[in-house]
């Protein structure tokens, strides 16, 4: 798995984890916020854990400067606020690390990974 990097990645409610081990084979653990925002118009320059995206001729804003009120506490994991969490995620690392190909494992909750459709439903999602 030479020029592979291993991402595992929780997109959570509130906050999105993710881990992955560096150039030097150490673990790095990294975080931001669940908080998802579309936006045609940024109006500011992003600081800190927030990022600016483009997805299917839609822009979004992601993390801390995204207000509160966009926390999405749906039970569903097929949401686009999970998809694009976890789209960050793996472009943080690519970036981080110069490494584009990814083996990824993804945090499901367990009803979704017993059964088989949900499971395949989810995988065509992501």
């Amino acid at each position: 798995m030479e020029n592979t990097v291993l991402i595992a990645v929780d997109a959570g409610k509130d906050t999105t984890k993710y881990v992955y081990k560096n150039e030097l084979g150490v673990l790095q653990k990294e975080s931001f916020r669940t908080k998802v925002q579309e936006a045609d118009n940024f109006g500011a320059d992003v600081q800190g854990k927030t990022f600016k995206i483009q997805l299917e001729d839609k822009n979004y804003m992601i993390g801390d400067m995204v207000s509160e009120s966009k926390l999405n506490y749906d039970l569903s994991k097929t949401s686009i606020e999970h998809k694009l969490c976890v789209y960050v995620a793996i472009a943080k690392v690519v970036l981080e690390t110069g490494i584009n190909k990814v083996k990824l494992a993804v945090g499901i909750p367990a009803n979704i990974y017993k059964n088989e459709q949900l499971k395949n439903e989810y995988k065509q999602y992501m």
